[in-house]
């Protein structure tokens, strides 16, 4: 550790290695150039004035002149550098000053936002405090950063843990994406348990953990929108998703008409038999990770269990190792893969349901949010 600090501020540790005149220390100084300096022309004015100046004398001053100079000079530098230490001390008050009130300023934001979050029964305040709240979340302290985080986590838990259909879901949400793709992240972890089987989520970043019970997703972007570590989902369905990365992540959920681009660690659980259902699921070019033993200890090709999943013909998944496996025994190949079709509905379909409740000028920035799989 000690030489990569050395690395990174060469000249100030060998600035550490000199002597430093501290303010005090140039004001003594200066004070004490200053009396030598006047004790000496007064000296020198004795013995030049004594007896009178004749012309003989002349000598006298031009030995003392130079001499006078240096003095001169030295009390000027003496003060100098004292003057300059007081300027520094200044400025850096100043700056401390100027720093201890952004802190104010931002504490009274963080205090603002809070509040008007409280008001639930005001649409607009919230609005406004969520507003307020993400000046923190994109600023450059990171401290109040994720206290607007932690706010902002703790409204999405509280008024939007059972449905994602709020009033507040996209702005709340994207808020705290905004600080993820930053890389910050709330000290939150949320869990959204569903009212009923239909209760559709949106994916939720910039927490600690997001846990998801029941209900289901549509249209996600595996490869964008399941990239986080931190996601999770139990009985939750999975309906028109495109390059599903399957793993550990998921625990007895169901995937329908959907693209599986990679299948890993899912069979790590002590039961993998009654986990997961795959239905009319497109397996074109996945990759399964066989290089846990687990793999060919529970079989897991046949544990994926559902009906009418397949591969286009020439397509077919493979395993992580290369080793060859008759993949017919457990998908058939058909001629086409259906996700581009059922993308293009449900283009149509979420593109008409925003337009009904959001103005056209908004469909564009609000749909590319939740619908990043298309691109």
């Amino acid at each position: 550790m000690k030489i990569d600090i050395m690395n990174d501020h060469p000249e100030e540790i060998n600035n550490r290695d000199y002597p430093r005149i501290s303010e005090k220390n140039w004001e003594t100084l200066s004070v004490s150039a200053a009396v030598f300096t006047f004790v000496s022309f007064v000296a020198a004015a004795i013995w030049l004035l004594e007896g009178g100046i004749e012309e003989g004398d002349l000598w006298k001053i031009q030995i003392f002149t130079p001499f006078g100079v240096a003095l001169f000079a030295g009390v000027t530098y003496c003060t100098a550098n004292w003057r300059g230490k007081i300027n520094t001390r200044q400025a850096d008050l100043a700056a401390r000053q100027l720093r201890l009130s952004e802190q104010e300023g931002k504490a009274k934001l963080l205090q603002e936002g809070a509040k008007l979050l409280g008001e639930v029964g005001k649409p607009s305040h919230i609005s406004a405090g969520i507003s307020t709240l993400a000046i923190l979340i994109m600023g450059d302290d990171d401290g109040f950063a994720i206290q607007a985080m932690n706010l902002i986590a703790d409204l999405i838990q509280r008024e939007m843990g059972n449905n994602h259909n709020h009033i507040h879901q996209v702005e709340a949400f994207l808020a705290l994406k905004r600080g993820a793709d930053i890389g910050r992240k709330s000290d939150r972890e949320v869990r959204f348990d569903a009212n009923n089987s239909d209760t559709r989520w949106e994916v939720l970043y910039g927490v600690k953990n997001a846990l998801y019970v029941g209900g289901y997703f549509l249209g996600l972007g595996g490869e964008v929108d399941l990239v986080s570590e931190n996601v999770y989902f139990s009985n939750v369905r999975f309906e028109v998703c495109n390059n599903m990365i399957f793993s550990h992540k998921f625990s007895n959920c169901k995937l329908k008409e959907c693209d599986i681009s990679v299948v890993q660690n899912f069979w790590s659980s002590d039961d993998p038999k009654m986990y997961h259902e795959f239905i009319d699921c497109d397996f074109s070019d996945a990759i399964f990770d066989d290089s846990d033993h687990l793999f060919n200890r529970y079989d897991v090709l046949r544990l994926i269990r559902g009906r009418d999943n397949y591969f286009v013909d020439g397509q077919p998944p493979r395993l992580s190792s290369g080793r060859v496996v008759n993949w017919l025994d457990h998908f058939s190949a058909q001629p086409h893969s259906r996700m581009s079709m059922l993308l293009v509905f449900l283009y149509i379909f979420e593109l008409s349901r925003f337009s009904a409740k959001f103005h056209l000028n908004n469909v564009v920035y609000i749909y590319g949010w939740n619908c990043r799989f298309l691109r």
